[in-house]
């Protein structure tokens, strides 16, 4: 091989390519010779040794799109998963037979009005793009207003569909029709938004709003990595150059990088991914030049990453005890056991969390509630033989051996609501603490007198002035701290402008990616004890020790009885 612009002979190149097992690892790891034999068409002879992926033309039948088509339940499933199958059918004019047992859902312009309707005349509207996910979601959550009211009165309930999917403008007007008419109708509502809260929380993106997010950064890199979303919907309007004309040029002018250049910069970096990720434009402009693999001869050398046999699999998979852990730990080694079709045998070891579809048959749930002395145990315990029973009417006929709390009909008189009410020095500890009493009161109009006694905390209107918000906020050195204490001053601040003044003294909570080095690394993974707690816990300090390198040497020596 000849110094400065490098060439290759073809058996150099072959013998390269033998190292990988398919094109990717190839083209990521080795990236000057899988050019270099890429402009010189010896790619398809070197690289004959590696599988396929590529589906053959003709590939896609009718026949194998509708196959393909029945493993999903949305379209939006199919094209996600299967891209090439869901193009062929689409432009095949297969789509609609392909699609015709899918669930219909919404998109981001198409809402659809729900109701949840409970035995002890509570409600709940809402709209939602994709009802059966939403409903699972109320029934899951332990924020949504739908799941505490079951948790509270263990009330029977039934879910309604009130409109089709129709335009977002037309669903929010329908939704606020139906929760008056609800509430006319004598229903005691749940919903804790105004009608209009479109189900996802989409913030749309308007040319003003981008145009006031980029004024918050000097840099068009600061501004796409700190608010992504403004940044993507700028770009893909075209709008950037436009609201970015205020932010310094940090771009190098063309052919900045020489090969004098490139090599005094490489050098600032220990490993390849460090180079790509630091310097990118250095890293590339390397490559186009052909020096890559000189200029990082003196970089640490890994074994390659992407090549996951079935045994370097195997072996790491043996540091999991469940599926969901090796996929969160390892999602390298897991994808490629998915993709070679080995996984269940790698994982045969492990614990299955996970029960069948079909699994909670009535006879299951019977014997799964006879453990149990309470509805509330029984769902809290084993949520999913609970939730079964709830969806198909079994719960009233298992739980016949269990203790009711409800309490019966016309249970909550006048005299009870008051004598409960006395228990309480504020009106807000008797709603959290006696929310039955609390709602019969409400509903009944006697709030005012049985909560004669109490203190009145609500403060006047425009009480918490700048100064007083301040006074507050200086007990505490970060914002969540101040959020999660007084989230009513913290909002009244956030509203009217004042909130960063008002926490300067205030530590920033992220914590820069440079400030993982390897010392505190050690320190933040000695705090756990699996690898899972770790990665969930500390995300940043786990990122850049896989980014370098340094994660599975750094755990040994943190837990060397792993």
């Amino acid at each position: 091989m000849s110094k400065g612009r490098i060439s290759y002979t073809f058996e150099e190149c072959k013998k390269k390519a033998f190292n990988f097992n398919d094109r990717t690892s190839f083209k990521v790891q080795s990236n000057s010779i899988y050019s270099y034999a890429y402009k010189r068409g010896w790619l398809n002879d070197i690289c004959s040794h590696m599988p396929v992926k590529k589906k053959t033309n003709g590939f896609w039948t009718k026949e194998k799109c509708l196959e393909e088509a029945k493993k999903y339940q949305t379209r939006t499933e199919f094209s996600d998963n299967s891209p090439s199958g869901y193009s062929i059918a689409k432009r095949n004019g297969w789509l609609e037979e392909c699609c015709e047992h899918m669930i219909v859902v919404g998109s981001k312009v198409k809402r659809a009005i729900y109701v949840f309707e409970f035995s002890d005349k509570y409600a709940y509207v809402g709209l939602s793009y994709n009802l059966e996910v939403r409903k699972n979601q109320h029934l899951t959550s332990t924020n949504s207003p739908v799941y505490k009211h079951l948790q509270q009165t263990l009330s029977s309930y039934m879910f309604k569909r009130l409109t089709e999917y129709i335009d977002l403008e037309e669903a929010v007007q329908q939704e606020a029709h139906y929760i008056e008419k609800y509430y006319k109708n004598g229903w005691i509502l749940l919903n804790s938004r105004n009608a209009g809260a479109t189900g996802g929380s989409i913030l749309i993106w308007d040319f003003n709003k981008c145009l006031e997010e980029a004024l918050e950064y000097e840099a068009r890199k600061d501004f796409k990595e700190n608010s992504s979303s403004a940044y993507g919907s700028a770009l893909r309007n075209n709008w950037l150059d436009e609201i970015c004309i205020h932010m310094d040029r940090l771009q190098n002018p063309k052919n900045f990088w020489d090969e004098g250049k490139c090599e005094q910069e490489a050098l600032k970096f220990k490993s390849r991914t460090e180079f790509h990720r630091k310097s990118g434009s250095a890293y590339s402009a390397a490559s186009k030049l052909g020096i890559l693999d000189r200029l990082c001869s003196h970089m640490n050398k890994k074994e390659p990453w992407r090549i996951w046999t079935k045994e370097k699999c195997k072996i790491e998979a043996l540091k999991y005890r469940a599926k969901s852990d090796f996929k969160k730990g390892s999602s390298a080694a897991h994808s490629a056991a998915v993709k070679g079709g080995f996984l269940d045998d790698i994982c045969s070891h492990m614990t299955k969390l996970r029960k069948p579809k079909g699994f909670w048959n009535f006879e299951k749930c019977k014997k799964e509630a006879a453990k149990f002395a309470s509805r509330s145990e029984f769902q809290k315990k084993d949520v999913s033989a609970y939730r079964e029973a709830l969806n198909n009417g079994w719960l009233d006929e298992i739980c016949t051996h269990m203790k009711s709390k409800i309490k019966p009909k016309n249970h909550w008189t006048k005299e009870r609501c008051h004598e409960q009410a006395l228990k309480y020095d504020t009106r807000s500890e008797f709603q959290k603490n006696s929310n039955a009493a609390y709602c019969k009161s409400a509903r009944e109009k006697w709030l005012d007198e049985i909560c004669s006694h109490m203190v009145e905390i609500k403060k006047p209107n425009n009480f918490w002035t700048k100064e007083k918000c301040a006074e507050i906020s200086i007990q505490f050195t970060i914002k969540s701290e101040f959020r999660k204490n007084h989230p009513n001053i913290y909002a009244q601040a956030h509203r009217k402008g004042f909130l960063d003044e008002i926490c300067s003294h205030m530590k920033p909570e992220r914590r820069p990616a440079n400030d993982w080095t390897k010392e505190n690394i050690i320190k933040e993974m000695e705090k756990y004890k699996t690898r899972t707690e770790f990665n969930k816990n500390s995300g940043g300090a786990a990122v850049v020790a896989r980014g370098y390198g340094w994660y599975d040497e750094l755990w040994r020596r943190t837990h060397p009885e792993d």
